[in-house]
C-alpha cells in the first residue's frame, strides 16, 4: 500500500473520530441525567457491557478484517453468504450472554450491595449484541474501503442519536429505566443505519440465509478459537479498576474515575483512526513473506500516530483538570494527577500499532502469555495501591496494564516473524511533548489568579501547542514532515 493510499484510508477513516467528540458531551448529559451516584454505576456496569461484547464478539471483526480482502470482488453474493455464516458467531453469543446478564442481575446487585443496579443491569443487557452487530457491519465495509460513510455513519448519526436520546432524558427529567431504554434505543437507531450501508455494498438476504450455515464459517470458529482465551483474560482486565475501586470507593468516584479515563481515552480514539490502516497492511502485506516492507509501513504509522496525538495530550494534561470538573459540573479531588498518569500510560501505549500483528496473524498462546501477564500486573497493582492511593492507584494499574498489554503484543508479534519493533525512535517525540505539557500545566497554574479560570485555560492551551510545534520541528525530519503532509491531505495519483 503507498503512502497516497495509507493517506486516504486514514483521512475517510477520521471522519469516525466524530464519535470521540463527542464524548465530553456524553459525559455532561450522562452524569447530569444519571446523576453522580448513577453516572459512577454506569461506569461500573460499562465493564461488564464492554466484557460481553468483546468475548460475544469472538474475533470475528478481526478475521472478516483479514479475509474479506482476499475474497474475489466479483463474487459478492458469496462473499454475503460467508458473511452471515460469520455473523451467526457475534449474534449467538450476544443473545447467551444477554440472557446471562439477566438472570444473574439479582445476584450481582446483591454480591455488590447495590440494588440500584439492577435497571442498569436489565435494561442494558442488550447494548453487547447492538454494539457488536454495529462493529460487525463496519468491519465488513472498512474491509472493502468503504471508510468514508462507515466513519459519518459510526462518527456522527450514532453519537448524534445517543446525544439527542440523552439531552431529552435530561430535561424531561425522567427516570433512569426511561434514560437507560433511550441510550438502547439510539444504539438500535444506529444498527439500522449501519444495516442499511451495509445492504448497499452486500446482499442482505444472502447473508440472513448465511446466518443459517454455520459450516462456511468454520475459519471464523477456528480463527476465534485462537483468540478466546486472551479474549477471556483481557476482559478479566480490562475494567478490573472499576471493581476494585467500587470496593473502597462510593459510586460518585467510580464517575470521577470514568470520566477521567473518558477524557484520556482521546488519545486511544485517535489510534482507532489508525486501526483499520494497520490492519489493511498486516492483511495484504503477510509478515511471514512481507517483512521488511510490513515494519515500515508500522512504524510510519506509528510515528505518524504519535504527531497527530501529541497536540491532544498536551493539551489535556495542561487543562485536563478545569475541563473535568467543567464536565461533570461538581469539584473533584485528585483530578490532576489521575489525568497525568491515564494519559501518560494511554500515549505510551497506543504508539504500539505492531499490537495487531500478534492476534490478527499468530493467535494463541504466545497472545494468551501477554494477556495472562497483563492481568497479574494490573490486578497486583490495583490490589495494593488503590486502598492505599485511590483513584491515583487505580490510574496506575490501568496504566501499567495497557502498556504491558499493548507493548507485549507487539514484541510477541515482532519476535515469532522475527521483524524489528515498528515503535522504536520515538523517544525525542515524547520529550518534547512531556516538556509542552508541563509548561502549559505551569502556565495554567500560574495564570489562574491573573487572568482568570477562562483566561488561564487559553493561555495555557496555547502556549503548550505553540511549544509542542517548536520542539517537533526540532525533532522531527523534513521527510517525516513531508509524509505526514501527504497522509493527512493525500494528493490524487
Amino acid at each position: 500500500m503507498t503512502l497516497r493510499a495509507e493517506g486516504r484510508l486514514v483521512l475517510r477513516n477520521a471522519l469516525s473520530f466524530g464519535s470521540f467528540l463527542s464524548a465530553p458531551f456524553v459525559v455532561v448529559l450522562l452524569s447530569r441525567a444519571l446523576g453522580p451516584s448513577g453516572y459512577g454505576r454506569w461506569w461500573w456496569t460499562f465493564g461488564i457491557l464492554e466484557t460481553a461484547a468483546v468475548l460475544g464478539m469472538f474475533g470475528t471483526d478481526l478475521y472478516v478484517r483479514r479475509e474479506l480482502p482476499r475474497r474475489p470482488a466479483e463474487r459478492r453474493a458469496e462473499t454475503s453468504h460467508w458473511l452471515g455464516a460469520v455473523a451467526a458467531i457475534p449474534l449467538s453469543f450476544g443473545a447467551l450472554f444477554a440472557g446471562l446478564q439477566c438472570a444473574l442481575a439479582a445476584s450481582v446487585a446483591s454480591a455488590q450491595g447495590d440494588a440500584a443496579l439492577l435497571p442498569f443491569l436489565y435494561v442494558l443487557a442488550c447494548q453487547p449484541l447492538l454494539w457488536n452487530v454495529m462493529t460487525f457491519f463496519s468491519s465488513a465495509l472498512q474491509a472493502i474501503d468503504v471508510m468514508g460513510t462507515t466513519a459519518v455513519l459510526r462518527g456522527v448519526f450514532a453519537p448524534a442519536a445517543l446525544i439527542a436520546a440523552l439531552w431529552l432524558a435530561w430535561h424531561q427529567g425522567v427516570s433512569t429505566t426511561v434514560t437507560l431504554s433511550l441510550v438502547v434505543l439510539a444504539n438500535v437507531v444506529g444498527c439500522l443505519a449501519m444495516g442499511a450501508l451495509y445492504g448497499r455494498h452486500f446482499s442482505l438476504w444472502n447473508t440472513c440465509r448465511g446466518l443459517l450455515a454455520p459450516r462456511a464459517g468454520r475459519g471464523a470458529w477456528t480463527f476465534g478459537a485462537g483468540l478466546f482465551l486472551p479474549l477471556v483474560l483481557w476482559c478479566a482486565g480490562t475494567r478490573l479498576e472499576f471493581y476494585v475501586l467500587g470496593r473502597h470507593l462510593e459510586p460518585a468516584a467510580l464517575g470521577v474515575f470514568g470520566a477521567c479515563l473518558q477524557i484520556a481515552s482521546t488519545l486511544v480514539n485517535l489510534r482507532a483512526i489508525f486501526d483499520p490502516v494497520a490492519q489493511a497492511q498486516i492483511a495484504q502485506l503477510p509478515p511471514q513473506t512481507h517483512g521488511d516492507a510490513l515494519t515500515a509501513a508500522l512504524r510510519r504509522l506509528s510515528r505518524v500516530l504519535t504527531l497527530v496525538a501529541a497536540p491532544a495530550f498536551v493539551v489535556i494534561v495542561s487543562i485536563g483538570e478545569p475541563v473535568a470538573r467543567l464536565l461533570l459540573n461538581r469539584p473533584t479531588l485528585d483530578v490532576e494527577l489521575v489525568l497525568v498518569i491515564l494519559c501518560a500510560g494511554q500515549m505510551l501505549s497506543v504508539v504500539a500499532l505492531g499490537s495487531w500483528l500478534a492476534p490478527m496473524a499468530a493467535p494463541g498462546r504466545l497472545v494468551s502469555a501477554v494477556a495472562g501477564t497483563t492481568l497479574v500486573v494490573k490486578l497486583v497493582l490495583l490490589v495494593l495501591l488503590v486502598p492505599r492511593l485511590g483513584l491515583v492507584g487505580a490510574a496506575i494499574g490501568s496504566s501499567v496494564g495497557a502498556i504491558v498489554a499493548l507493548h507485549g503484543q507487539a514484541f510477541v508479534g515482532a519476535r515469532v516473524f522475527k521483524l524489528r519493533s515498528p515503535s522504536l525512535g520515538l523517544a525525542p517525540l515524547f520529550l518534547v511533548m512531556a516538556v509542552a505539557a508541563s509548561a502549559g500545566r505551569w502556565l495554567w497554574v500560574a495564570l489562574g489568579p491573573v487572568a482568570g479560570p477562562l483566561g488561564a485555560v487559553a493561555i495555557a492551551a496555547t502556549g503548550s501547542l505553540v511549544l509542542l510545534g517548536a520542539g517537533v520541528v526540532l525533532v522531527v525530519e523534513r521527510a517525516e514532515l513531508v509524509a505526514l503532509k501527504q497522509l493527512v491531505f493525500p494528493q490524487a495519483d
